[in-house]
């Protein structure tokens, strides 16, 4: 089976240190919240283990790390998760197509 890795964005433009919804605090935490993960793309990773890319397009930053768990948030409408990382270091960026959402899932 092929394993696929599932790509986040933290945008500059977003971020509200109040909230801690930043790339920083996601990479400190591990932990990204509110993502629309779609449930084709949630039954194609391999929880926990599937690669994960936490992605700044606008700061040209990226870190990757492993896939811990998905927790079911809000629906709006939409399910929304929060995405639950582990191993996360800084890499050099390069850039990934994201959806409307600013997730992607590429195959590895």
């Amino acid at each position: 089976m092929k394993m696929h890795a599932l790509v986040i964005h933290a945008p500059r433009s977003k971020c509200d240190p109040v909230q801690g919804n930043c790339f920083a605090n996601y990479f400190r935490t591990g932990v990204g919240r509110g993502y629309v993960v779609g449930p084709a793309n949630v039954n194609r990773l391999t929880i926990p283990g599937s690669p994960l890319v936490l992605l700044d397009k606008e700061a040209k930053l990226r870190a990757e790390g492993h896939l811990i768990r998905l927790a079911r948030g809000a629906r709006t409408p939409q399910q929304r998760y929060d995405v639950y990382f582990e191993g996360q270091r800084r890499v050099p960026y390069k850039p990934e197509i994201l959806n409307h959402y600013g997730v992607a899932l590429l195959d590895c």
